[in-house]
């Protein structure tokens, strides 16, 4: 026992020398010290014969039989431990309090009576806790890493119903997480809340989710401060943060037979992005699909790479929707949000939200020129592309014949240069390759005999591109209001401004665009015992400058209309609906609605019924048809 103790608490062993009186007719004597080295005891001078003793090296203490020699002092030397003994054994964090408690232990002895409190006349209380770590690898080649992190959680109440609650995780893993279970560990994360009965407010890594009628849904990963509060019938939210990324939804078909890997791309085409770790939201078909081996997907985030799982087989015609967020490197996203909610008198309510998105110009880590600022000042919204090369006498490509070339050696004479591709999928004509060395290199082909063999290939330009700083807010106004079972009132009114070109003031005549919706409805309308009917009677409309944040339409509006997506165009919606139960036997549904978008208008009519008898458990069918001048359009 004591040899393992000496390698727990090596380095703390002191020689020493006690000099004992001995009282008459006393056994026990008592040691300067506790913890002695039990073989290094021994008696240097006594005042008769040798005597016969036994030890406590734990307890330093030292027994003799003194009834019969009548000791009086005796010299003693030995070595002890000058730390002390731990009177628990044990992790030390087992008598900390739960982080996910707030209730303050007491000692619940029989002897003590208890007296009952309310939880807001305890004392405050804060309790934390957390780990730290350090990583040492050495390589059997030579070298060594090391690296480390810790994670601390936070907890407990400021009193007067005031609760607070954090976390704080910092460890040096990669930049985003693996994408192939339903739940991703948080790397970096900070997290610290104050909940009240009227209000809550949280900081650090916040996830703005907003849902406000047809026009105002936000879905973003952000790093801020997001605040609500309630009083007396008035509910409001407020928020100020800088978004991780920029929001993007791409919508296309799938590959027969094809289950991955299917690209993500930027809003100009480019697949070189990083996706932010759960910011992606997929539809397959109209079906929600989430992440994991065991369920639907898996992603890679640094790749933006997605591979779907075999329940789910992708066909030529399955209907894909991604909505993500990816990095951007060239400005930090802000992000500003606040809502006020009246309710009115419990039928209703009234309410006005405004939210912008925008790019800030000032960017610490790659601050803007002059001339890039002169550029975006002058040529408004127009796309800005200038030369990405520049000369260098150990640049790794030499300009001939109005072709850059490889020469990673310096051997090809000619004015050598460094240059720099942008992703260009019109008019680029170099690919990537790869040398024998390692070396990411791009060389030029020949654009239309290669496209004949394969139609996949990624094309650059020798330029950079200048992007400009956007600018996105939008005002919502809307009202609900429930007159009784048979009438409900919702009108919508949205405001949008969106600026290509934060910088400039020219070609801002078309930022602003308007948006509406009105709908009449009424459920429950009885017309006897057995049958209940209901009704939706909706118009909504967007001229051609209006720009949503997200997406404001259902994932199967293209299918449903049998349409291709049409950007930039007036759209008017008008749509009846009615629903009629049977018994709780049958449902009908029925839908009429008329669709134009620019020039073009359609009309559809939709009938679903469900229902149940007493030789089928389940009865269900669908019509579809849509109606346009020179097409016609049925399932």
């Amino acid at each position: 026992m004591i040899g393992l103790f000496v390698s727990i608490i090596k380095g703390q062993i002191i020689s020493t020398l006690d000099t004992i009186n001995v009282l008459p007719y006393s056994s026990e004597i008592k040691l300067q010290h506790n913890l002695i080295i039990d073989t290094t005891f021994s008696i240097l001078k006594q005042d008769t014969d040798s005597i016969e003793y036994s030890l406590d090296p734990i307890n330093g203490l030292f027994f003799i039989d003194n009834q019969k020699k009548r000791i009086q002092s005796i010299i003693v030397k030995y070595d002890y431990y000058s730390i002390p003994l731990p009177t628990k054994i044990g992790p030390k964090w087992i008598d900390l309090p739960l982080v996910d408690s707030l209730i303050i232990n007491h000692d619940l002895s029989n002897n003590i009576e208890l007296t009952s409190y309310p939880i807001a006349k305890e004392k405050e209380s804060i309790y934390s806790s957390g780990t730290v770590f350090r990583n040492l690898n050495i390589s059997p080649r030579g070298g060594s890493e090391f690296s480390g992190g810790f994670q601390m959680q936070i907890q407990g109440s400021l009193g007067n119903d005031i609760v607070v609650g954090g976390v704080l995780s910092d460890q040096n893993f990669p930049i985003q997480p693996d994408g192939n279970t339903s739940n991703l560990d948080e790397i970096d994360k900070i997290f610290f809340q104050i909940n009240h009965n009227n209000f809550e407010v949280t900081a650090g890594d916040v996830d703005i989710n907003i849902e406000s009628g047809k026009y105002l849904n936000v879905k973003r990963k952000t790093v801020g401060i997001n605040n609500q509060f309630k009083y007396e019938g008035v509910a409001g939210t407020g928020a100020v943060a800088g978004s991780k990324g920029i929001m993007h939804q791409i919508e296309f078909k799938g590959v027969d037979g094809k289950q991955g890997p299917y690209s993500l791309t930027a809003k100009n085409g480019n697949k070189d992005i990083i996706i932010i770790a759960g910011s992606e939201r997929i539809w397959l078909n109209g079906v929600r699909l989430y992440r994991g081996e065991d369920n639907d997907y898996t992603i890679d985030y640094s790749l933006g790479e997605i591979f779907f799982m075999p329940r789910n087989i992708i066909f030529f015609d399955s209907d894909l929707y991604i909505e993500y967020q990816y990095a951007d490197e060239q400005y930090n996203r802000n992000l500003l949000t606040s809502s006020i909610n009246k309710e009115l008198n419990n039928k209703g309510n009234l309410q006005l939200s405004w939210i912008r998105e925008y790019d800030q110009t000032l960017n610490t880590n790659n601050e803007m020129n002059s001339e890039a600022i002169s550029l975006f000042k002058d040529l408004g919204d127009k796309e800005i592309f200038v030369s990405g090369a520049q000369e260098d006498s150990i640049g790794i490509y030499v300009f001939i014949d109005s072709i850059y070339s490889f020469d990673s050696t310096n051997t090809i004479i000619g004015q050598h240069y460094q240059v720099s591709f942008t992703y260009d999928s019109k008019n680029g004509e170099y690919v990537r390759k790869l040398s024998n060395s390692g070396v990411l290199y791009y060389q030029w082909v020949d654009r239309q005999n290669i496209e004949l063999s394969n139609k996949s290939i990624d094309y650059y330009s020798p330029v950079r591109q200048l992007v400009a700083p956007e600018s996105h807010q939008l005002i919502q106004a809307l009202s609900n209001y429930r007159v009784n079972n048979w009438l409900d009132l919702s009108l919508e009114l949205a405001l949008s401004e969106y600026d290509k070109n934060s910088l400039s003031k020219i070609d801002d005549n078309n930022n602003q665009g308007i948006g509406h919706q009105i709908k009449i409805s009424g459920d429950q309308i009885s017309l006897n015992n057995n049958i209940i009917i209901g009704y939706e009677i909706l118009q909504w409309g967007r001229n051609k400058r209006f720009h949503s944040l997200q997406r404001d339409r259902s994932i199967n509006f293209n299918q449903d209309w049998n349409i291709t997506p049409i950007y930039g165009e007036n759209e008017l919606m008008q749509n009846i609906n009615s629903k009629v139960f049977i018994d709780s036997l049958l449902l009908i549904n029925t839908n009429l609605s008329s669709y134009k978008i620019g020039s073009n208008r359609k009309d559809r009519a939709q009938l679903d019924f469900k229902g149940s008898t007493r030789f089928f458990n389940n009865i269900s069918g669908n019509i579809n048809q849509v109606r346009s001048n020179n097409e016609y359009y049925q399932t």
